[in-house]
């Protein structure tokens, strides 16, 4: 068996930092864990992370879905991603 004790806690607390988890994940997870999920509220929340944005952009890039126009609204790459795509993201 292994002993743990103080030094060795104070060695794993110095070598690694975890970031705090962001305010939008957290927001974006209770919005998705509700039983009707609301797009609306989803892409307001997602639109507010530049990074998000471009992400569900990106991923919606017209010539690979063999779409007719480009998606430029976060809203319309809500609706077209669906929960489980926005899930992954968000967390991604």
């Amino acid at each position: 068996m292994i002993d743990i004790d103080d030094s060795v806690l104070k060695g794993i607390k110095t070598g690694f930092n975890l970031p705090p988890k962001p305010e939008l994940l957290s927001q974006l997870q209770d919005t998705l864990k509700e039983p009707e999920p609301d797009f609306h509220q989803i892409a307001k929340l997602s639109s507010t992370n530049i990074a998000m944005s471009a992400a569900a952009l990106t991923v919606l890039d017209p010539s690979s879905y063999g779409m007719a126009c480009t998606i430029t609204d976060i809203r319309q790459a809500v609706m077209l991603l669906g929960l489980d795509s926005i899930t992954n993201l968000s967390s991604g």
